[in-house]
């Protein structure tokens, strides 16, 4: 098992085929594969990610949340493997 909170370590780490990582499809760079169902290992449950505000967020952070939920809206449906 590897764990490292370095995006830089993890992407040297899988692209010397060490070790597997489960990422956003649209974060995998074209030099990494995307497994399938067919690589003999277990699916792994659909997830969803969004912004999480405090009450008192700032405008700015109330504007950017917005724009990432518009923007993440209907994306699992675009991604098909």
């Amino acid at each position: 098992m590897f764990e490292s909170g370095n995006v830089q370590a993890t992407i040297a780490t899988v692209s010397s085929d060490l070790a597997v990582t489960a990422w956003l499809a649209s974060a995998i760079s074209a030099d990494l594969a995307i497994l399938s169902g067919d690589d003999d290992l277990p699916t792994l449950p659909n997830c969803a990610i969004g912004p999480c505000l405090r009450s008192v967020a700032s405008l700015v952070a109330q504007k950017f949340a917005r724009y990432v939920r518009e923007r993440l809206r209907g994306f699992h449906n675009e991604a098909s493997f």
